[in-house]
């Protein structure tokens, strides 16, 4: 029987793991469920199918990486965060800084909201030092 998570992962690791899977599959899911608002003609395969079935397949090998505690992995997974997080934090900047009319209330979906304290609370385990301990000590295969 193969194992899903390693066996010195801390339960911060596993719960983290389970969380990047959500991420991944209610991704993968919203891009779906949001194909009604594209136009038929610009319905293409990928924008179709290939979208959410690359957005879960990678969500998926990063969960099962993390779970099995590699590191290279693990450190993708930080550096995509960190450039996320960039990439949010400078937009929103730019947004406030551009805008003519000053501030403007941004409504955001049930769903949006769900993600975002899913990617937080999924960020927070996969960043506490029990975590970061258990990718860089050495373990038994």
């Amino acid at each position: 029987m193969v194992e899903l998570f390693h066996r010195d992962a801390p339960i911060t690791v596993r719960i983290g793991a389970i969380g990047v899977f959500l991420l991944a599959a209610t991704d993968a899911m919203t891009q779906i469920r949001s194909l009604h608002s594209v136009p038929t003609a610009e319905m293409t395969l990928w924008a179709g199918v290939l979208r959410a079935a690359v957005t879960a397949a990678v969500g998926v090998c990063f969960a099962v990486g993390i779970a099995r505690l590699s590191g290279a992995i693990y450190v993708c997974w930080f550096a995509l965060t960190l450039l996320m997080i960039a990439v949010e934090l400078g937009l929103s900047v730019w947004r406030f800084v551009s805008s003519w009319t000053g501030v403007r209330w941004v409504s955001f979906e049930g769903g949006l909201v769900a993600m975002g304290v899913l990617w937080f609370s999924t960020a927070a385990l996969l960043l506490a030092p029990a975590s970061v301990r258990a990718f860089w000590r050495p373990h038994s295969r």
